[in-house]
């Protein structure tokens, strides 16, 4: 535990370090601290994961990390490629959220309920895409596949922790409410209201996305404790 502790410690330093020179607007210090979060956490992954790496995890935050280090430059002309490195993220968590669903388990109900939060949550890509203005057609149809994406990675996941119910699906279904929290702000944020409040929760949404991102890759289902035992 003593060997694990320092790398949340630098996380969570460093998270909220970005946050407040974010509200100070004090850029040097978001340029110093912002590129230690992922690098942070995830070596507390690999120290959990006793040393060992999945390779295609590592491609997806990877790419979410690239995605965070283009954002802090500033490349306001790369949104397409932020984008698609986002979009990769998502469609690697959606592979291991498919992967531990237990399809047998799955009921008509479960079913239909799967179908209800699939369209609330393509109805909030909607909402999200009417406020989206002034973007070519060829961005409006990848943020459609962006959207399609996370609402039935989010609604999986939702699925996976009914049928599921344990610290695992628990971590993953979390992680997935950060993905879209973050996404949502982030829209209010740059094409809405450009509020500090809504960039300091999609900020916020964000950091805590890749804790759970690590929880959910290092809570294995034969150790887990199912709720109410």
């Amino acid at each position: 535990m003593k060997s694990i502790y320092p790398s949340i410690l630098v996380y969570a330093f460093a998270s909220v370090l970005t946050i407040i020179s974010t509200v100070l607007k004090c850029d040097s210090l978001t340029f110093f601290v912002k590129p230690v979060i992922v690098p942070a956490i995830f070596y507390y992954y690999i120290q959990k994961n006793g040393f060992k790496i999945d390779w295609l995890f590592f491609l997806g935050i990877s790419s979410s990390y690239a995605s965070d280090m283009i954002v802090l430059l500033e490349h306001r002309d790369d949104q397409v490629i932020i984008t698609l490195l986002n979009l990769l993220t998502y469609v690697v968590m959606l592979y291991y959220v498919i992967h531990d669903l237990r399809f047998k388990k799955m009921g008509m109900q479960k079913i239909i309920y799967f179908v209800g939060n699939l369209l609330s949550f393509l109805g909030i890509v909607y909402i999200m895409l009417s406020l989206m203005s002034d973007i070519t057609t060829i961005s409006l149809a990848l943020y459609v596949v962006y959207g399609v994406v996370i609402s039935l990675l989010t609604s999986l996941a939702i699925i996976n922790h009914l049928v599921n119910h344990n610290l695992k699906t628990f971590y993953g279904l979390l992680m997935c409410i950060c993905f879209v929290t973050t996404d949502v702000f982030y829209v209010v944020y740059n094409f809405y209201m450009g509020m500090i409040v809504f960039l300091l929760l999609n900020l916020a949404a964000q950091f805590l996305s890749y804790f759970y991102m690590m929880k959910y890759m290092t809570v294995f289902p034969k150790s887990e404790i199912e709720y109410g035992k």
